[in-house]
């Protein structure tokens, strides 16, 4: 996560910087519970 905040200006609020990490912290999170999901449907339907 931290390299993605590399590509923040640094000139940004803490509030801001902090509101986008948790932004992307959030969407990291439902993307790897959304492919987990995928995966396992995929090895299921491959049983």
């Amino acid at each position: 996560m931290n390299d993605l905040l590399q590509f923040l200006p640094e000139d940004i609020s803490d509030e801001t910087a902090a509101a986008i990490d948790k932004m992307l912290g959030e969407f990291v999170e439902a993307w790897g519970w959304r492919y987990f999901t995928q995966i396992r449907r995929f090895h299921e339907a491959n049983r």
